[in-house]
Parts: C-alpha cells; sequence; structure tokens
C-alpha cells in the first residue's frame, strides 16, 4: 500500500515488510538552509523534533534541519532527534556526518536496537539484533557512550525490539538522564502493523515530557504509544492519551468494552 510518499509491503511471519521510497523531487528533499524563517515559525513553540529521515532526503534538506535545530537551541526551545536510519535514502558514513553535526543542538536522542550502530558506530555488546536477542541491560552502555560522546545531550530513549518474527515482536524501552536511567516494561505484541511504532514511541515521549512526567513515568507512557501503534493498520498512532494511560496502569486484556 501507499503511505505518503512511500511504498509498503507488508510482509509476515519470516517475510519481512519491505519499504520503498518515492521522496525525489518532493518539496521537503528541495528545501535548504534560508528557505523557512524559523525563528519566526519556532515563535511560541515548547518543543522542535525531527528525524534522520529529513536530512537524508537531500543535502539541502540537510542543511535546514541542522539549521532549525540551531535556531531552537538558541531560543531555548527543546529539541529531540529521532536517528531513523534509513539505508535507502543514504549511507552510514553520509548519516554519521550530517547527524554527528546535528548533535550539537540536541537535547533528547532517539534511537533503537540498531540504529546507533549503524550510525554512530557503538554497538550493545552481545546483543543480535537479526536473531531477536537483545540484552536490554546492554543499552545502557550504549546510552552512556552517547552521552559521552555528545556533551549536548542530557538524555537518550533507546526503542527496544524483539523480532521474532514480521509478525510476532517483544517491545520494551530505556530512557537514560546524565543522572539515572529507567526501563519500561516488556510487551509481547502480535503485530498488525509496526511502521509508525517507533514515531508513537517519540510522540509519547515529548507528551509525557512537557506534561512534567519523571523519567520512569515517560518511558512508560512513550513504550505503551507504541505498543499499542502496533495494533493499528497505516502510519497513525488512533488512540487517546487516557487509552495510553490505561495500558500503563495496567489494563493489556484487550477486552471489548461497550
Amino acid at each position: 500500500r501507499r503511505l505518503g510518499l512511500y511504498f509498503l509491503e507488508v510482509g509476515a511471519s519470516q517475510r519481512p515488510s519491505q519499504v520503498i521510497y518515492d521522496r525525489a523531487g518532493s518539496a521537503a528533499s528541495e528545501l535548504g538552509a534560508g528557505d523557512v524563517p524559523w525563528a519566526r515559525v519556532l515563535e511560541g513553540s515548547a518543543w522542535l523534533h525531527t528525524t534522520g529521515i529529513t536530512p537524508a532526503l537531500s543535502a539541502t534538506a540537510a542543511a535546514a534541519t541542522l539549521e532549525a535545530l540551531e535556531t531552537a537551541r538558541r531560543l531555548g526551545i527543546a529539541t529531540s532527534v529521532d536517528l531513523n536510519y534509513r539505508s535507502r535514502l543514504w549511507s552510514p558514513a553520509a548519516a554519521r556526518e550530517v547527524l554527528t553535526a546535528a548533535m550539537a543542538n540536541v537535547d533528547l536522542l532517539i534511537t533503537n536496537e540498531e540504529d546507533a550502530e549503524l550510525v554512530f558506530g557503538i554497538r550493545a555488546p552481545a546483543s543480535d539484533v537479526a536473531r531477536g536477542d537483545l540484552q536490554p541491560a546492554r543499552y545502557l552502555d550504549v546510552a552512556g557512550e552517547l552521552l559521552a560522546r555528545f556533551s549536548a545531550l542530557s538524555t537518550v530513549a533507546v526503542t527496544l525490539r524483539e523480532s521474532h518474527g514480521a509478525t510476532r515482536n517483544g517491545w520494551s524501552g530505556l530512557l537514560v538522564e546524565r543522572a539515572g536511567h529507567a526501563f519500561a516494561r516488556r510487551y509481547e505484541i502480535d503485530v498488525v502493523d509496526r511502521i509508525g511504532a517507533g514515531d508513537a514511541f517519540a510522540a509519547g515521549l515529548i507528551h509525557a515530557r512537557l506534561a512534567g512526567m519523571s523519567a520512569a513515568e515517560a518511558v512508560e507512557f512513550a513504550a505503551a504509544a507504541g505498543a499499542l501503534k502496533h495494533t493499528i493498520e497505516g502510519d497513525f498512532n488512533l488512540v487517546s492519551a487516557a487509552e495510553i494511560a490505561a495500558l500503563v496502569a495496567g489494563d493489556a486484556s484487550g477486552r471489548v468494552r461497550r
């Protein structure tokens, strides 16, 4: 099916989903530094979030992304980046160059079980992503190295996916601050559609932080948001904050509500 500017062939069991991008010549790919009056656009904003997909579209889009982050930082606006490495859009070397520059103006970095290795060469020891064998505690080492390498960062969040097949995943999350960390509970998920689960995690985390939740509360809310997204076809997380909060509180039965 077509979703925005990409095509998705949905996988099942041991057959993976395939994503094909249709971004060449799009308006976003033509965006460049100086095209957006970021100071005016961001006026009154509390947070700026972007991902590694936007700068991957073109060199000019990368320049615009860096400009936006720099402006937000200068204005005292919280910033976050989800690495979202996409091998069909750029190489690890190109991603590393641009996203390393971006880290100078990022407060919160969101990554998953493999992108920190692909982009920054930081690997969780004893984990085998391809086999779905994660050692969650080892991602404390990954987050710690990211915090040590990039001094502007205050927080690193990691989504932890154990992929046992295209339709059966384990799911959790980790939030690491310079003063401590928190793991979310683990969910065992029968996947309807996993596309957008990372975005749902990021949105849940940003919502939780803006709402004043603690690190432990925020990562639980974010992981629950991502877990629920797996149950919805399409790339939008069509659930309410109340539904996410109910799952965080332990209502995971899936019973019909009347």
